[in-house]
């Protein structure tokens, strides 16, 4: 495995390698460059008018996913509660117990090494996806069942919310989506 890290802050550097050592663990991947900006707007290819510029606290691109972007001013806010969710179930139960900056780095690790083909997404399979699997995600009335509203905006965003569940909760997750995604996969975790 070939991960590279750049980051000016030696203190998040080392926590990033640290967390990137256990997802390695529960999903590996062949090569992985993550870059940790101080704001989105240092992130030429996503922090222009090409891209989203607030509210966007990392990303995964490149033709294999393996490319990371983290932007810290982004986590910051969360972090601090300086900016309002667009609801309060908008992440998964775990982020309750972990840091803004693993929740974030764990859910585009989740983009980086999801199986489904690029190609499929936000197609009619895709839909189809959702809509069979809706049963899994909604409740009788009308609620998440333990996921998160942001999960709920299409299958690349689900796939990775219940990646960072699982694993952050190391498979002690009441989502029923997350242990849905678990079995139908073959994820497990461990301390």
């Amino acid at each position: 495995m070939n991960v590279s890290i750049t980051c000016t802050d030696p203190a998040i550097k080392a926590t990033i390698r640290d967390h990137v050592s256990r997802l390695m663990l529960w999903a590996p991947k062949d090569h992985m460059h993550i870059t940790v900006y101080e704001s989105i707007m240092d992130d030429k290819e996503y922090g222009t008018d090409n891209g989203p510029t607030d509210g966007c606290m990392g990303c995964t691109s490149g033709l294999k996913q393996d490319h990371m972007a983290l932007y810290l001013d982004q986590i910051e806010k969360v972090r601090s509660k300086a900016v309002e969710l667009p609801s309060p179930t908008w992440f998964m139960p775990v982020s309750e117990h972990i840091d803004a900056l693993i929740y974030v780095l764990t859910h585009e690790w989740g983009h980086g090494v999801d199986p489904a083909p690029w190609s499929m997404l936000d197609t009619p399979m895709a839909q189809m996806f959702l809509d069979t699997t809706r049963e899994y995600w909604i409740n009788d009335a009308g609620c998440p069942t333990h996921f998160s509203d942001y999960g709920m905006t299409g299958y690349r965003e689900g796939w990775a919310e219940a990646f960072v569940e699982w694993h952050m909760s190391y498979g002690h997750t009441e989502s029923d989506v997350a242990r849905w995604f678990a079995n139908r996969y073959g994820w497990y975790s461990f301390k």
